[in-house]
């Protein structure tokens, strides 16, 4: 039985990532927590490694001191090769001195170790390059001097890649990732909270117009349905009758005037009333209100005296006859009333329009019109400025940048987090403690 325990243990199904909810605001402080150990013992190799580049320096001191002590197995070297000697072991120790002591150690910060390696970077590159001359005529004298010196460096070169390699490898550089997801996360929530505030606040302004416009409609309604208004409908019902009226005279008028056009045109040519003839054929209305003194008599009594004496031709005697029947049918008396019922009907319907502009329960409907019209405007405008900030609102979603979190999280601590929003009064606080701060 103990046996097919342990075999059962050893084959046992991996164990399934934890799972825990965390709020935005404590990532951070969640993941400093969860990873507490990894960066501590991260702290305490880098604290070695640092230690090691404090003992290298110091036996570089004492190589630099042996080096610059030096004796020539040769002694009768040339007097200018002997200078140029002398001056690179000079140039070289003063370099290698001011790189050792420039090499100022962090504090055990993860920041400040950071940038102690940048700046470390930058020095070696200067110092490699600015010794590489001098190292070459020392290394022709003075080799095994110069190669215990180069261990030195190389010791504290090497320490400092491990300090670099240790970091990269710690949990440090995902808290830097992490960092910039919760930097931008926040920076996007900002965004679209700024934004939601817009919308709310365009939104009221909607809602207090579209109580404004029922208002109104209400006042329209109740206009209408008033005693005052329904006066005024009977009013619009006579002024329509009138219009039918005006309608029928014009009609009455054109018709009569259309049963000549034809003939009537062909006699102007030869009238000396021309102009007069024309004004009535363009415009037979017109002109018979224009006309005072009914001169387009005298113009159908010479007209129907040249159809007599045959002066214009007609096609059969059957037009010839309906002309002379309409000539004499337009005689003065017929005008006359035609002119008075038009004249009739359109000063009625003055009156009428007069009456109606005036009336005090249309200017209050128009006024109110008018309001409904500019509430539909303003409303239009600011759902539109609703609907482009929520089409901007998609374009800074957060899902991708908490996805990313999340398998940081898991991939570091092996636990599956849902970051959920913070509740209103957390947001608050801390939105109060940031302008506090700034």
């Amino acid at each position: 039985m103990r046996f097919i325990k342990k075999l059962l243990q050893k084959h046992k199904a991996p164990q399934e990532p934890k799972i825990e909810n965390i709020t935005f605001s404590q990532v951070l402080d969640w993941f400093d927590k969860k990873t507490k150990n990894d960066s501590e013992n991260t702290q305490k190799t880098i604290q070695k490694q640092l230690d090691s580049i404090t003992k290298a320096e110091v036996e570089l001191q004492k190589k630099l001191d042996n080096l610059e002590n030096s004796k020539l197995k040769n002694p009768n070297i040339p007097p200018k090769a002997k200078h140029i000697l002398e001056g690179s072991i000079e140039h070289y120790n003063t370099k290698t001195r001011e790189f050792s002591t420039r090499t100022a150690l962090p504090p055990l910060e993860f920041d400040a170790i950071e940038e102690f390696i940048t700046n470390f970077e930058e020095r070696l590159a200067d110092y490699t390059q600015s010794t590489n001359k001098s190292k070459q005529v020392i290394n022709e004298f003075f080799s095994h001097e110069l190669r215990d010196t180069n261990i030195e460096i190389k010791k504290i070169v090497d320490a400092t890649a491990q300090i670099k390699e240790t970091i990269e490898k710690s949990s440090h550089k995902t808290r830097q990732q992490i960092k910039l997801l919760h930097d931008e996360l926040n920076k996007r929530r900002e965004l679209i909270g700024g934004q939601d505030d817009q919308s709310h606040a365009l939104q009221e302004q909607v809602s207090e117009l579209e109580s404004d416009k029922r208002a109104a409609l209400g006042r329209v309604q109740r206009l209408k349905h008033s005693n005052t208004y329904q006066e005024l409908e009977e009013t619009y019902k006579k002024r329509d009758k009138l219009a039918e009226d005006e309608k029928r005279a014009k009609n009455h008028i054109r018709e009569n005037f259309t049963a000549i056009d034809k003939s009537l045109r062909k006699y102007a040519h030869q009238s000396v009333h021309k102009e007069l003839i024309n004004n009535y054929l363009e415009d037979s209305i017109g002109a018979l209100v224009s006309d005072l003194h009914l001169r387009i008599i005298q113009v159908f009594k010479d007209f129907k005296k040249a159809i007599e004496r045959r002066e214009l031709d007609f096609k059969d005697d059957k037009i010839k006859n309906k002309t002379l029947h309409a000539i004499d049918y337009l005689d003065t008396a017929v005008l006359s009333r035609m002119l008075t019922e038009l004249n009739n009907s359109q000063r009625q319907l003055l009156a009428l329009e007069r009456d109606i502009n005036s009336h005090k329960v249309l200017q209050e409907l128009k006024e109110e019109e008018y309001k409904i019209e500019h509430y539909n405007t303003k409303i239009n405008k600011l759902k539109d400025q609703i609907e482009d900030l929520q089409v901007k609102k998609k374009r800074f979603d957060v899902s991708e940048i908490i996805k990313k979190l999340q398998e940081l999280i898991e991939e570091n601590t092996n636990i599956k987090t849902i970051i959920e929003e913070d509740d209103k009064q957390t947001r608050n606080i801390h939105k109060t403690t940031k302008r506090k701060k700034s």
